[in-house]
């Protein structure tokens, strides 16, 4: 009864009509004047404060009870936070200023307490200034960079309302946006017979062929994109603007002669391949190539860099170069696509145009075939120890990731007949032939001066009449019949 809230009155809530007393001193009248709005017992002390001096003093030797209202408890003691957590941690490569990278949120044993967020130096601060703070949002503010900076690393500190704070290291990871590009292709003359070409070693600027180019997916090869080089198909280049690395496992390389049905298959020669930094023609990185002499010969080579996390490729870059030893692009095959072959009019015309002065041929001369430098019996007799029929076969490189598009390829199922039926609610001009087709379709090769129906175009005025009923496959009327491959 003697403490400090009851002496001064702070702290309670006196319920007025509460109080009561107990004994012979429990008179009427002082009931009455503790209960009066004003102290009559007390002059000049308020009705609370008059409870409270008589439970003191006038009521210290009798019994009393009384009701208080004890005001909420409020939390003397603030805390500090205890952790800091980012909700988002990786962050796109080139991201622009303002990109929000996550949300900060503190952890604090005070259930109530709001925070600030800031960056501060210290330990983990080190890419403080690629990043901003709105009110509890981590934002960009400068490059992101994963070739150079994969990992990132911030401090930021968390303030409550009394000043407590906490702070933390947080690690962003920087998600890699594929960004490289091819931007050349080329081949060289890898340990060529004389040094005028530098022979192929260090950056082998000398040795590169600038007359012969990849053949690119969607073209049609030809004697600009293979050589005659004796010792085949043993130096490329491939110049990638912000290559991340190569190595051999970067790359694909399969070979085919265009002639046998299997295509191109993975060849099991295996090539040094090393990373010029600073080597490309536009100052790119440049990867060099080299496979043992005659290797890669008499044949097209496919190449195709991987799109990888090394690379920093977004697609695979594909394409191709081909070698067929001696041949002077003169006395091939008349066909289409044509058939490469080394015979005596590609002798014969090294001897027509012999060069036996030093370094008198230069790189792009075509019957220096050892690339010595010069033009000689040498090589023509080197011509006529490669003669050979068929050597390789041109071809169209296929587009590579795209669908592939409609090309005129007839095809017919393994019966004695078809049958072409007219198709009921559709106009006479745009009549087509309903073919029932087996899951094994041989492919019909069509010889030059077939009879082929050609199809009515949208602007085509006259209709074209379909034939119905069975036809024999051998008196057949090929009728615009156009499938996709």
């Amino acid at each position: 009864m003697n403490s400090g809230e009851l002496a001064d009155g702070t702290g309670l809530e006196y319920r007025p009509g509460s109080y009561h007393t107990f004994g012979i001193d429990g008179s009427v009248q002082v009931n009455g004047s503790i209960d009066d709005p004003v102290s009559t017992a007390l002059p000049g002390f308020s009705n609370r404060t008059t409870i409270l001096t008589l439970l003191r003093t006038v009521s210290d030797h009798l019994p009393v009870v009384a009701d208080y209202t004890f005001p909420r408890v409020q939390t003397v003691n603030n805390l500090p936070p205890t952790d800091l957590v980012l909700t988002g941690t990786s962050v796109i490569e080139n991201a622009t200023v303002g990109t929000t990278v996550g949300t900060l949120t503190s952890v604090d044993p005070d259930a109530d307490n709001t925070f600030t967020y800031s960056l501060v130096s210290g330990v983990g601060s080190q890419n403080n200034a690629s990043f901003t703070i709105v009110g509890n949002t981590l934002r960009v503010n400068g490059p992101i960079n994963f070739e150079t900076t994969p990992t990132m690393s911030v401090r930021v500190r968390t303030t409550d309302q009394g000043g407590l704070f906490f702070e933390e290291s947080l690690v962003i990871s920087v998600l890699n946006v594929r960004e490289a590009a091819v931007t050349r292709q080329r081949l060289f003359y890898n340990r060529a017979t004389g040094s005028l070409f530098g022979n192929g070693a260090g950056n082998p600027v000398g040795a590169i062929d600038d007359s012969k180019r990849p053949l690119l997916p969607g073209q049609a090869s030809s004697f600009l994109n293979y050589t005659n080089y004796i010792r085949g198909l043993n130096g490329l280049v491939v110049d990638i603007e912000s290559l991340g690395s190569a190595t051999a496992s970067d790359f694909q390389f399969s070979t085919w002669n265009g002639i046998d049905a299997a295509g191109f298959v993975t060849t099991t020669a295996t090539p040094t391949v090393s990373v010029i930094p600073g080597g490309g023609s536009g100052g790119e990185s440049r990867v060099k190539i080299e496979f043992a002499d005659g290797a890669i010969k008499n044949t097209w080579l496919r190449v195709t860099v991987m799109a990888s996390d090394t690379t920093d490729l977004a697609a695979n870059n594909v394409f191709y170069f081909g070698n067929a030893i001696g041949d002077m692009n003169a006395g091939n095959s008349s066909d289409t696509p044509q058939t490469v072959r080394v015979n005596a009019i590609d002798s014969a015309l090294v001897r027509l145009n012999q060069a036996t002065g030093a370094n008198e041929a230069d790189i792009t001369n075509i019957y220096d075939i050892d690339k010595s430098g010069r033009v000689n019996a040498i090589d023509s007799a080197l011509v006529r120890l490669n003669q050979a029929n068929p050597l390789i076969r041109n071809f169209e490189a296929p587009i590579q990731n795209a669908p592939r598009s409609m090309s005129t390829r007839f095809f017919a199922p393994p019966i004695a007949s078809l049958r072409s039926t007219q198709i009921a609610d559709a106009p006479a001009r745009v009549l087509m032939p309903i073919i029932e087709i087996p899951k094994a379709i041989p492919v019909i090769e069509i010889p030059s001066g077939t009879n082929i129906k050609p199809k009515q175009d949208d602007a085509g005025s006259s209709p074209v009449t379909t034939p119905t009923g069975d036809f024999p496959i051998a008196m057949l009327d090929l009728f615009f019949a156009k499938f996709s491959v």
